[in-house]
């Protein structure tokens, strides 16, 4: 059988990866029932489009841009 997907993350600061993110452009984390706040972390260099309706995410959009 297919392995069973992972839970949804608590919150955006608890995304870990071990994988190399420098050239990420696209990051989709629409409808994922994710909470909390958009971590500053997520400003990746090369990232332009970020999706992250369908969340519960609350407070200020930081600045992302670099």
């Amino acid at each position: 059988p297919p392995p069973s997907p992972s839970p949804p993350p608590k919150s955006l600061t608890s995304l870990t990866s071990p994988l190399d993110l420098a050239s990420l452009t696209f990051l989709s984390l629409s409808n994922c029932s994710i909470p909390g706040q958009i971590p500053p972390s997520l400003a990746l260099e090369s990232l332009r489009y970020l999706v992250l309706s369908g969340n519960g995410l609350d407070g200020n959009i930081p600045d992302l841009s670099r």
